[in-house]
C-alpha cells in the first residue's frame, strides 16, 4: 500500500496563494468578446490556497463583449470562468490590459489571449502538453490492440522507445519554456506539468536545477509575492528531502552494512536485526492494514519454510507501521507469521526504521547476507524465492 504523497500536485495549489499583507492599490483589467454568450455572465476568480475567489463578474453584451478586472501588487492567477467546467487560467500582473476572446460553446479550446506573455505562455504550454498526452493515447491503444498477438512483445518495445522520445520532447520544451523568463508565472506552470497523474515531465529530483532556477528568479523579481514565498519555502524542503534520499539510498545499496534496529517484540522483550547475523534475514516493512502486505505475506511464508534450515539459514525480521498492538498481533495470528522475529514502534508512518531505511510505500523488504549487509531489496513474489535460491540452494 503506497504511501501516496504527491509532492508537486500539492505544491502547485498551496503556491496559488494570492492573498498579501500589503495593500493592494494597482488594477488590472480584462476584456474582450465571446462569441454565443449575450445576456450570460461571464467570472472572474482568484486563485487561493484552498478554492477560487470570486473578484469580479460580467453580463456579456449583446455584441458579445465583456470587460472584469482585479487588483494585485504582484504577478498573480486567476480563473475566467463561464461556468464551472469551462474556463481558462489568466495571469495579471498589477495594471495588465489583457484581452481574451473566444467561443461561449467551447471556450477553453478557442480561446486566444493578448496582454499577458504568461497567459499566452500557459495556452501554448497547454495545448503542447495535451498533443503528447493524445499521442501517448494512440501508443496505448496500440498496445491494447497487440495483446494475444505473436508480435505483442515488439509492439510493446516500440510503445515504449517512442513514449521515452515523447516524454524527452516535452521535457526540453518545457525547459525552454521557463529559460526565456525564469521570473514568469508561465516558467511555473511549466515546471509543474504532469503526463499523466503523479508522471512530471520535469522531475524534481533529477531537474533540481530547474526547480531552484524558477525559485531564485521568482523571488528577485519579487520578494513580497506570496507566491515566490510559498514556492521558495517548499523547494528548500524539496532540497532537504532528496538530500535524505541520497543519504538513505546510499545506506540501503546492495554491498553496505545493513542499518541496526533495536525495538521490541509483542512481548515487549527487544530484538535486534543484527541480532539474527549467521543467516540470510529478510527485513521485511509491513503492517496489518496494508493489503498487499497482507498478499504478500503468504509468499513470505512459504519461501521461510523452504529455506529456513537450508545452508545457513533462512529468517524474517519483520518491521510493523502498525498504530496498535492489538491489529498488529491479530494480523500476525491470522496470516501464520508467528515463526519468526516481529517488532514495532506502533509508530505508524514515523517509525523510526522505516525512515532509516527510506521506506515511502509498503510492503518494503530488504535481504541481508549472514554477514549483516544488504544484497537485494523489495523481492516480491516470484523473485523473492529466486533471490533465496541463488544463495541457498
Amino acid at each position: 500500500m503506497n504511501k501516496f504523497f504527491l509532492f508537486f500536485m500539492a505544491l502547485f495549489f498551496v503556491s496559488l496563494i494570492s492573498c498579501n499583507s500589503e495593500k493592494q492599490s494597482l488594477g488590472f483589467i480584462i476584456k474582450g468578446e465571446i462569441t454565443n454568450g449575450a445576456g450570460k455572465t461571464v467570472y472572474l476568480d482568484e486563485l487561493s490556497a484552498s478554492k477560487p475567489i470570486a473578484i469580479d463578474s460580467a453580463v456579456i453584451a449583446d455584441d458579445g463583449s465583456y470587460k472584469l478586472g482585479g487588483t494585485t501588487s504582484f504577478e498573480n492567477f486567476y480563473m475566467l470562468r463561464l461556468g464551472e467546467r469551462n474556463f481558462v487560467y489568466i495571469v495579471a500582473d498589477s495594471v495588465d490590459v489583457i484581452t481574451v476572446n473566444g467561443d461561449y460553446n467551447d471556450f477553453h479550446n478557442s480561446y486566444s489571449v493578448e496582454g499577458s506573455v504568461a497567459s499566452k505562455t500557459i495556452k501554448d504550454v497547454d495545448t503542447h502538453i495535451n498533443e503528447a498526452y493524445n499521442k501517448l493515447n494512440e501508443l496505448s491503444k496500440e498496445i491494447q490492440a497487440a495483446k494475444g498477438q505473436e508480435n505483442y512483445d515488439s509492439v510493446e518495445a516500440a510503445s515504449q522507445a517512442k513514449y521515452m522520445e515523447i516524454l524527452k520532447a516535452e521535457n526540453e520544451y518545457l525547459k525552454s519554456v521557463i529559460d526565456k523568463d525564469p521570473s514568469s508565472l508561465g516558467a511555473f506552470w511549466a515546471l509543474n506539468q504532469q503526463l499523466g497523474q503523479g508522471n512530471f515531465v520535469i522531475n524534481h529530483s533529477e531537474d533540481i536545477a530547474y526547480f531552484e532556477k524558477v525559485d531564485n528568479a521568482m523571488l528577485s523579481k519579487n520578494k513580497n509575492s506570496s507566491i515566490a514565498k510559498q514556492f521558495h519555502t517548499q523547494i528548500l524542503q524539496l532540497k532537504q528531502q532528496i538530500s535524505a534520499e541520497k543519504q538513505a539510498k546510499a545506506t540501503t545499496a546492495a554491498g553496505v552494512e545493513a542499518t541496526d534496529i533495536d525495538l521490541p517484540t509483542p512481548q515487549g522483550i527487544n530484538v535486534k536485526l543484527s541480532d539474527l547475523r549467521g543467516k540470510y534475514v529478510l527485513l521485511d516493512f509491513w503492517a496489518s492494514w496494508c493489503r498487499p502486505c497482507r498478499a504478500e505475506n503468504p509468499n513470505v511464508v512459504a519461501n521461510y519454510n523452504k529455506y529456513k534450515d537450508k545452508g545457513v539459514g533462512f529468517t524474517v525480521y519483520q518491521v510493523s507501521l502498525d498504530k496498535t498492538k492489538a491489529e498488529w498481533e491479530k494480523a500476525i495470528k491470522m496470516d501464520g507469521l508467528g515463526a519468526w522475529t516481529h517488532v514495532s514502534d506502533l509508530k505508524y508512518w514515523d517509525c523510526a526504521p522505516a525512515k532509516d531505511y527510506n521506506v515511502r510505500g509498503i510492503p518494503a523488504n530488504f535481504l541481508i547476507d549472514p554477514e549483516g549487509k544488504i544484497v537485494a531489496s523489495n523481492l516480491r513474489g516470484p523473485a523473492l524465492g529466486a533471490k533465496l535460491s541463488e544463495f541457498l540452494d
